[in-house]
């Protein structure tokens, strides 16, 4: 098995101009209509929540297989929303191609 990949939230962010982060193939990541305005959404059954204020990162980041440091750039201001997406990547949820 590989190491698991640690980074800092900064070196995420360094990461994130460079080259996107795809997410894990088969990854469960979705969001309720009736809860998605006050930040919450879910990740391999899991619930997260983050500033209801983002909700168009929650759209992105569960819609969409590949992001790009520009899609996500709103969401990175978000002190809780970096830190979880830091976990995420350590825990191998989304990661780095190269």
């Amino acid at each position: 098995p590989e190491e698991p990949f640690e980074c800092s939230e900064a070196e995420l962010v360094d990461l994130l101009q460079q080259q996107p982060l795809y997410r894990l193939g088969g990854l469960r990541c979705y969001y309720f209509e009736q809860t998605l305005n006050q930040g919450y959404f879910y990740v391999n059954g899991e619930e997260c929540e983050v500033d209801p204020q983002l909700t168009d990162i929650i759209k992105t980041l569960c819609n969409e297989q590949v992001l790009s440091f520009e899609m996500l750039a709103p969401g990175l201001q978000d002190a809780g929303f970096l830190t979880l997406l830091t976990e995420f990547v350590s825990q191998g949820c989304w990661y780095f191609a190269a």
